[in-house]
């Protein structure tokens, strides 16, 4: 068949474009539920330039951090993060990214809180979200993920939409619709889904094995735009740290929401 544009419902790649004005945001995408990667909405935030692996060592080396270790051993450790939660001190935290070469050991992740951290406040002055698409900063709508190459957050979905920032690093998103009910047929637990997304080819349904998977690659100053429900698995590439953005204009909790589900 012929290539689909990657705008398009039925392209296997996401639409990167410049940030449109809040009016065609919320009407093309927020509404139309399509995820989108603007190429321009962090293009200014000094926090592309300043936030790395040193920095966060040199700025907060000493600030004791909640982070997810011993994951490897777990099969289900998203699921069972308060399992694995650890407190270290940044400096040694980063020195363990650093170490780790590819590792799904160790991660900072969104439910370990790291922004309501009030020594981490100055963060928010690096970060500048597109006003008219989103309120005024607060730190309990943003999350912060600093990890080494090789992490893994299993097929999921979420309950609000999400602006994803990729400040430094790369990873690696494989989006699928919520509206892909085949996904609904080994039973999700809570908001992940059991389905093994490398083994799909050899899946016993055949809606499985034909599911519609986007794939795109975030680097630095790309930022995707993820519709609650959509589901996605997320593999970090390189050392990464990476920052979400929830405080949008619109009321952003879908609490009650689950894909295949409408009403």
């Amino acid at each position: 068949g012929r290539a689909h544009a990657a705008g398009e419902p039925d392209s296997t790649e996401v639409e990167r474009r410049t940030t449109p004005k809040a009016d065609e945001f919320f009407r093309a995408y927020w509404a139309a539920h399509r995820p989108v990667v603007l190429t321009d909405a962090t293009a200014r935030w000094p926090a592309l330039r300043k936030w790395t692996p040193a920095f966060f060592k040199r700025k907060f080396g000493t600030l004791s951090i909640e982070i997810t270790a011993g994951r490897t051993a777990d099969p289900d450790y998203e699921r069972n993060y308060r399992a694995h939660r650890k407190r270290v001190r940044m400096a040694r935290f980063i020195d363990d990214v650093l170490a780790a070469g590819t590792s799904n050991d160790l991660y900072l992740v969104s439910n370990n809180n790291t922004m309501r951290h009030r020594a981490l406040r100055p963060l928010l002055a690096d970060v500048r979200p597109p006003r008219d698409l989103f309120e005024p900063l607060q730190p309990t709508a943003t999350s912060l993920w600093i990890g080494p190459a090789g992490t893994i957050t299993p097929l999921h979905h979420d309950t609000t939409n999400i602006l994803f920032c990729q400040i430094y690093g790369r990873k690696r998103f494989e989006l699928i619709s919520p509206h892909e009910t085949a996904l609904l047929a080994d039973r999700p637990q809570g908001f992940f889904s059991a389905l093994d997304l490398d083994r799909r080819a050899t899946a016993r349904h055949p809606a499985v094995r034909r599911m519609l998977v986007k794939e795109v690659i975030v680097g630095p100053g790309d930022a995707l735009f993820i519709p609650a429900g959509w589901w996605h698995r997320v593999t970090s590439l390189d050392v990464s740290i990476s920052f979400a953005l929830l405080g949008f204009r619109r009321p952003n909790n879908f609490a009650w929401y689950r894909p295949g589900h409408v009403g």
